[in-house]
């Protein structure tokens, strides 16, 4: 157990803790690539460079490239090998892991990701051998998570080979240094000096739904789960979608399709085709906006898409237009996203009260306003703290009936729709009218809705033009008795266009 510790102590002290304290630098991946013996500089996998497959997962997951190197060298020696093997190519982080270039580095990039927690407890690796070792969360995260990395398929010994291994590569490569991806700046652009704000990523007057929010509990969609059920937003609310979101999803009923999508603020951008048409922009001060599913990209990227070397764009200038590349299945819309210094952040803050529960995250960081003041006003890029209080009306009138809707939490998230989990109902209460009655039916005695009503308040609960709303209902084992041995369960639905009810038993 002894040597286990020295290792641990040894891959501390290779990454820097503080992120103030690194170097601004760029991806670089080709010019590394090209510096060293290895073939990874001349070497493709289904038409793209190795130096395009590590940059576009370095950008789509947040992960310093240099991570990608150091693990490669580590594990099949491909920055240094003139002759590797065609399995060291193929799967150069281990057999274990999918069969192919792209595969493993997207597959190392995921696992790196989810490797930076969110953790209750510290995480336990289970070697080959059947030997157990609790890591120590009192390390830079990056360790934690190559350390959780190179457990996969090793046992114990091979291990603490592989971890001794890094931290030599790591600083004969990279003098243990972990720079910010920080946008170099052309010369003769005029970057605005303040703090860094976002304009709307669509063109003035453009109708837009606000599909899915930022989940400040914890934003780890693309990395795995996040150890909750549960949705929190930037107003502290949970009636919304989805579960684990890093980002916001924008709807344009106008044009689902089609819809020109705007560089919110200016910044070195790169196309990208991973998981679908995407446009990272990284942006002066560490700052990075994502812009995903993508049905088509901007003439400016002519010649550039999946390309090594990034295009400056102004603030406004076109992108490329809405779609579903990607996982969208149904509902075209923009995945906009945000980070600063690879860490996951909300442009719409944190206005639930207390410090942001994200910051608890490795992976995120503590979310503040980051909307442009002139903004303010227009669709919800209004702080909450400057909207106008509404008036205050007495309610004199008590509902006629009350309902209660809390199911279980097993439930909440087993019915999605387009790839989401569906709204909830989770404040006010429901407004009972008119009166079922019983009548003859096919089968004796029959129930007629009639005029019957339930209404519920949308305000503070559903926005209707996000899309469905899932009703549960608990289905007791046993009913009460009754001369007719039968009970009804009705459930009804409206069209929010025609109004057309449809009802059914």
């Amino acid at each position: 157990m002894k040597r286990i510790f020295l290792v641990l102590v040894l891959l501390i002290a290779v990454f820097p803790q503080p992120a103030a304290a690194r170097q601004p630098g760029s991806l670089g991946v080709q010019n590394t690539l090209n510096a060293q013996p290895g073939v990874l500089k001349a070497y493709s996998d289904d038409g793209r460079s190795a130096a395009t497959i590590i940059e576009s997962n370095s950008l789509y997951y947040g992960i310093s490239p240099r991570l990608h190197l150091a693990m490669l060298e580590t594990t099949a020696g491909l920055l240094s090998a003139p002759n590797p093997t065609e399995t060291q190519l193929r799967q150069p982080f281990g057999t274990v892991g999918p069969d192919s270039f792209a595969a493993q580095i997207e597959w190392l990039s995921r696992e790196l990701r989810a490797g930076l927690g969110p953790y209750s407890k510290a995480p336990t690796l289970r070697f080959s051998d059947g030997v157990t070792l609790t890591l120590q969360l009192d390390q830079a995260p990056e360790s934690v998570a190559v350390q959780r990395f190179l457990a996969k398929g090793r046992s114990s010994q091979a291990w603490r080979a592989a971890v001794e291994r890094f931290a030599q590569v790591f600083a004969a490569y990279f003098n243990n240094e972990l720079p910010e991806l920080v946008a170099p700046i052309p010369d003769g652009i005029n970057v605005p000096q303040g703090a860094f704000t976002l304009l709307k990523p669509w063109p003035d007057g453009t109708r837009v739904v606000h599909l899915a929010y930022f989940d400040h509990i914890y934003p780890t969609v693309d990395s795995g789960a996040d150890g909750n059920n549960y949705v929190v937003n930037y107003l502290g609310q949970g009636n919304v979608q989805y579960n684990g979101h890093d980002g916001h999803d924008y709807y344009f009923p106008d044009l689902p399709i089609g819809t020109p999508m705007l560089a919110a603020a200016a910044g070195t951008a790169y196309a990208r085709t991973h998981r679908g048409n995407g446009v990272v922009i990284v942006h002066p001060g560490g700052y990075e906006t994502v812009y995903w599913h993508l049905d088509s990209f901007a003439p400016i990227f002519n010649g550039r898409i999946d390309s090594n070397d990034g295009i400056w764009v102004d603030a406004g200038a076109v992108l490329g237009t809405s779609g579903t590349s990607g996982f969208v299945r149904g509902t075209p819309h923009l995945h906009f996203e945000v980070r600063h210094f690879g860490r996951q952040v909300d442009p719409y803050g944190w206005y639930g009260g207390g410090a942001d529960p994200c910051a608890a995250y490795t992976g995120c960081a503590a979310s503040s306003w980051l909307w442009d003041a002139s903004l303010v006003g227009q669709y919800d890029f209004t702080p909450p703290d400057q909207l106008p209080l509404p008036p205050l009306v007495a309610d004199t009138n008590p509902p006629i009936g009350t309902l209660a809707i809390n199911p279980d939490r097993d439930l909440l998230f087993h019915v999605g729709f387009d790839g989401h989990s569906l709204q909830q109902v989770g404040a006010g209460f429901p407004a009972l009218s008119g009166m079922p009655r019983y009548e003859s039916g096919r089968f004796n005695q029959a129930l007629s809705l009639g005029d019957a009503e339930l209404a519920y308040p949308t305000t503070g609960n559903l926005t209707v033009e996000a899309g469905s709303i899932s009703l549960w209902a608990l289905i007791p084992e046993q009913f009460p008795a009754n001369r007719l041995e039968r009970h009804y369960m009705v459930a009804s639905s409206a069209n929010a266009d025609a109004r057309h009810i449809t009802q059914g038993h």
